[in-house]
């Protein structure tokens, strides 16, 4: 149940990102990050608990939030990094989307744990 209410939640995030192209400012559409940044983050694969057949609800929630932390984390850096005001804007947002939707996944999960 926990990993069906996960893929739904990127669906619905997939739609909104859709959406949101279709509307998006044509500058912001043709800006490309061109830098590489050295990331130095640990593997997501390195922190994913291991568990045979992730039937584990507390694996499947330390795998998610282990997958926003690199988000986020990746979002705050290019913020610092940015050219612009309106770039470093952007990021900052997204950042703050991921601190969001984990929070939700975080919540919703521990109603699941308790039925």
């Amino acid at each position: 149940m926990a990993l069906v209410f996960l893929a739904d939640r990127e669906r619905r995030m997939r739609d909104a990102m859709a959406s949101y192209l279709e509307d998006a400012d044509q500058g912001l559409l043709t800006t490309w990050l061109i830098d590489h940044q050295n990331f130095g983050h640990p593997s997501v694969l390195e922190r994913v608990p291991l568990c045979a057949g992730c039937h584990d609800l507390h694996d499947i929630l330390a795998n998610a939030m282990t997958a926003h932390q690199l988000l986020k984390d990746m979002y705050l850096l290019r913020a610092e990094l940015a050219d612009m005001p309106e770039e470093a804007e952007l990021f900052q947002q997204l950042a703050a989307n991921q601190d969001a939707e984990a929070r939700l996944q975080s919540r919703d999960i521990a109603r699941l744990e308790i039925y």
